[in-house]
């Protein structure tokens, strides 16, 4: 008696098409909780699904952030920069919202001209 051999159907991963270009489409789904971009041959997706092995060998798209910015900012300096600012309660967070944005920045210290230097580094 020969052996039966199931096959296993491939997983399929639900992807949203951003564009086509010729054959190729920059798709995008959810890996977890994390958005990722690639690209895909346009003949593989099949409606609104990819399948695993296909996702796996996708030419990444965008720039990876996380891996090239490095948070300097902990907790501590955080409950400093809050309460030199007289943020204290709840009570204090609502009446002081708009200052907040400006003291994160402060903290983590991540600015524009930061982002757009690892971004070129990266591309180049």
């Amino acid at each position: 008696m020969e052996d039966i051999v199931e096959e296993k159907k491939p997983k399929k991963i639900k992807v949203q098409i951003v564009k086509i270009v010729g054959d190729t489409a920059l798709v995008q789904w959810t890996d977890g909780k994390r958005r990722k971009r690639g690209f895909v041959p346009h003949n593989k997706i099949d409606g609104d699904k990819v399948d695993e092995k296909i996702i796996e060998m996708a030419k990444p798209y965008g720039i990876p952030f996380a891996d090239l910015v490095t948070m300097k900012a902990t907790a501590q300096q955080l409950e400093d920069k809050l309460y030199d600012n007289g943020i204290w309660t709840i009570e204090d967070l609502t009446a002081n919202s708009k200052a907040v944005p400006g003291i994160l920045q402060s903290v983590y210290a991540v600015d524009m001209a930061t982002l757009f230097k690892v971004a070129r580094d990266f591309e180049n």
